[in-house]
């Protein structure tokens, strides 16, 4: 008992600075007249568990309008937080082109902070993004947050990302699930059309519906009935569901073809199904974009790399790795 109380005692004095330096940031931001939401961190933990100390989260998370990232990345620079990869132009366009966030670091203060432009995951396929035309009216409300008046992401696209990364992390994150039924508890105005709406037309109302199952078996709950004739439409959901919970703590399952037979399954059109499948295995990592920096027109080429990697288990210092510089 005493190691949990010790926990739970500086896991709140680790969040307090957190949402210190989140306010510090926002301010800064915000002077530059830089739109920054923040979500996934010291406000999500106050939105849904009313106290941010009930939940652990080890960085900063922040959405940005994507013609303001590369501003804002400059000027949080200044201030300590540093890129954590050393891209090259070619490899830069590429990142901001497939890619979804900027991963910060400031060193002095050991703090991550992370700049998000879409909420996408980095191996998924969405032929509707919530930001893609640049107005975040719909997704977000203004909010005070420690004495600041801000934004924040809705509760029902809160959900939508949530379920996305989830199953970015093929479900093995246990805490977004938490996250999830949290969220789904701590209000009784969640507009269960729009979220079913949306999710159909982003083409991930599968994983949503998955979610919602996971937490009707984890916390015995009963579901909204528009969201359980929705299930018992989809025959599919309660077995890839019931798989998803047997396989969760078993790390012995989490391999390249599990990996992605369940990205497969998880989609309910076939054209995100082989999108996400073709994401998966061309899209290179961040590390592999400072290894081996091509062009765009050579992109299909990183599928090689990455089968080697992936499938081969591959020592990235071997001389198969050569790094083409400007």
């Amino acid at each position: 008992m005493d190691k949990l109380r010790y926990y739970f005692d500086y896991n709140a004095r680790r969040n307090s600075m957190l949402s210190r330096e989140l306010i510090q940031i926002l301010k800064l931001l915000k002077e530059q007249n830089i739109i920054a939401i923040p979500y996934k961190g010291p406000e999500m933990a106050a939105q849904i568990y009313g106290n941010q100390a009930l939940r652990q989260f080890n960085d900063i998370d922040l959405f940005l309008l994507k013609k303001d990232i590369v501003k804002a990345k400059e000027i949080l620079n200044l201030h300590g937080y540093k890129l954590k990869y050393n891209f090259n132009n070619k490899a830069e366009e590429i990142y901001l082109k497939y890619f979804h966030e900027y991963a910060l670091f400031n060193e002095k203060k050991g703090i991550t902070l992370d700049l998000n432009w879409r909420f996408s995951f980095l191996t998924y396929s969405f032929p509707v993004d919530m930001e893609s035309n640049g107005d975040i009216s719909e997704i977000t409300a203004p909010v005070n947050f420690n004495n600041l008046r801000t934004l924040n992401i809705r509760n029902e696209f809160l959900i939508l990302i949530l379920c996305i990364h989830i199953a970015g992390h093929q479900w093995t994150k246990l805490y977004l699930i938490c996250d999830i039924f949290e969220l789904f508890q701590s209000t009784n105005k969640l507009d269960y059309q729009l979220l079913l709406n949306r999710s159909k037309d982003m083409g991930i109302k599968r994983i949503l519906l998955i979610n919602f199952l996971l937490i009707q078996e984890l916390y015995n709950i009963k579901l909204p009935k528009k969201i359980s004739d929705e299930i018992n439409d989809d025959k599919k959901i309660k077995k890839i569901s019931k798989k998803i919970a047997n396989d969760m703590f078993n790390k012995n399952k989490r391999n390249i073809i599990n990996e992605l037979t369940l990205r497969f399954k998880t989609r309910e059109r076939f054209q995100d199904k082989i999108k996400d499948i073709t994401r998966a295995l061309l899209i290179p990592m961040p590390f592999e974009l400072e290894i081996v920096a091509l062009p765009l027109i050579l992109f299909p080429l990183y599928i090689f790399l990455r089968a080697k990697r992936r499938f081969f288990k591959h020592n990235p210092n071997n001389k198969f790795y050569i790094k083409i510089v400007k």
